[in-house]
């Protein structure tokens, strides 16, 4: 599965980030496989958002990627016009273009994704072709991208914003999945706020 495995190089490489013995034949074998999914062509919305995140996870390692996140933006821009500037699939290509030093289109990017994390409004529609993706999902990937490389921002969140991510929770209504990522988001955050 596309996402699992680049689900699983980003639990490699927070590990190793954290001081976790991670092998590293094991890393970069995940991110020979990851390099060439991002490269790979796609005519979903699902599959573009697990390429852009393999991007994201590329460009963290200072991989250059301009022209994989070229092609994903203009796979996205083509096929979901309206639609995908608030998907994760956004943070995560406005992530990669501020570590490449892009600040002006992540900036643009990034402002979308702040603007429906404080409206709450991740996509109530699912498209029925990842098991993967669910509303508390993508608001704990866009809260970490976001803590993590736009802390300012994040620690400008509303109130409102962080207790519209914590209800799913107290409601019992999460999986392991989207409990493990909101555990990433929250850390980030908590990284990004300090002490406050």
């Amino acid at each position: 599965d596309e996402f699992a495995s680049v689900y699983a190089v980003h639990l490699l490489l927070e590990a190793r980030d954290r001081g976790e013995a991670v092998p590293a034949d094991m890393i970069q074998l995940g991110l020979g496989y990851i390099r060439q999914l991002a490269a790979s062509p796609a005519t979903d919305l699902a599959a573009l958002r697990v390429r852009a995140y393999a991007a994201y996870l590329l460009t963290r390692q200072m991989t250059v990627t301009t022209p994989i996140l070229a092609s994903i933006r203009e796979s996205l821009d083509k096929l979901y016009p309206k639609q995908w500037q608030s998907d994760p699939a956004a943070a995560y290509l406005a992530a990669s273009y501020l570590i490449q030093k892009q600040d002006r289109q992540a900036s643009d990017l990034i402002d979308f994704q702040v603007a429906r994390l404080v409206k709450h409004q991740a996509s109530a529609k699912r498209d029925g072709s990842t098991y993967f993706a669910d509303p508390l999902v993508e608001d704990a990937q866009t809260l970490y991208v976001l803590s993590r490389h736009f802390p300012a921002r994040a620690k400008a969140l509303p109130p409102e914003a962080m207790a519209a991510l914590v209800k799913p929770l107290a409601e019992n209504r999460y999986n392991t999945l989207s409990g493990a990522y909101s555990i990433l988001a929250f850390d980030a955050y908590a990284n990004a706020v300090g002490a406050e």
